[in-house]
């Protein structure tokens, strides 16, 4: 992640300002993903910067957690979660082509895969190929997400 290259407590005290400005401002919903012990092995949140009707999905799980599940659990109740809304009809997770093992999560959801585009490199390890992830309310009802949800007893 871009982010990640040089990250410091200056660099984290930004962040938590930058996610509680998205609150307040209802852009962005920011959560920790925490396992019961208390350590936090992750982020996700609902990000408003598609234009009306679609929120955008991101994930990030520390690399001594992936392969867990924690990364499919937090996209499939955050798509749950978006699809609630009145005004929303469309969810979207987006990532680098290089990043097989983030790709597999909307691929495992549901998810269709809508575009392929052109993208700035920002870190060691991206192509530079975006690829654009889509699930709409009326497919949620019977994807594997929400199947996961169910299986999970999540309440969303």
């Amino acid at each position: 992640m871009p982010w990640a290259q040089d990250y410091d407590l200056a660099a984290a005290r930004a962040f938590l300002a930058t996610a509680e400005r998205g609150w307040e401002e209802r852009t962005d919903q920011m959560y920790a993903l925490v396992v019961p012990d208390g350590t936090v092995v992750g982020s996700c949140g609902l990000h408003a910067r598609l234009g009306p009707g679609r929120l955008e999905v991101g994930y990030w799980v520390r690399s001594s957690h992936t392969g867990r599940g924690f990364a499919s659990l937090a996209a499939a109740g955050l798509t749950a979660e978006a699809l609630r809304l009145e005004d929303v009809g469309q969810v979207e997770i987006h990532c680098d082509r290089a990043n097989q093992r983030s790709a597999m999560i909307p691929r495992r959801l549901g998810f269709r895969l809508v575009e392929v585009l052109p993208d700035d490199v920002l870190a060691p390890g991206q192509e530079g190929v975006e690829l654009v992830w889509r699930m709409e309310a009326r497919s949620f009802r019977t994807s594997p997400a929400r199947r996961l949800l169910d299986e999970a007893g999540a309440s969303v």
